[in-house]
């Protein structure tokens, strides 16, 4: 009786150490893929806050767009061009040129 009850408490401590093991090695496995996980989702955090800068600018630049727009189809804008670009003046309107003679 005495040599089936050790050969039992060595089956049992064979089973602990294996359970023991197993459970170790899934700790650690878990531990290792939650350092990857960890590292993709600051990776992502970056991204997302270069994305969110990015709208921010692109958002910017619409406004300024439409502020453009806006002007653009002002008579103000009309006239600037009519002057600048094709010497177009209005007919009571004297133009006085400065010369380049010294």
């Amino acid at each position: 009786m005495a040599k089936r009850r050790k050969k039992k408490r060595v089956f049992n401590m064979a089973g602990y150490i294996a359970i023991f093991a197993v459970v170790i090695t899934i700790a650690v496995v878990t531990w290792i893929r939650g350092l990857s996980l960890q590292e993709k989702i600051d990776s992502y955090d970056a991204r997302e806050e270069e994305l969110t800068q990015l709208i921010a600018e692109e958002e910017a630049r619409t406004q300024e767009l439409e502020e453009r727009k806006k002007y653009i189809q002002t008579k103000q804008y009309i006239e600037e061009i009519a002057k600048e670009k094709f010497g177009l003046v209005y007919p009571d309107e004297v133009v006085i040129k400065k010369s380049n003679k010294k």
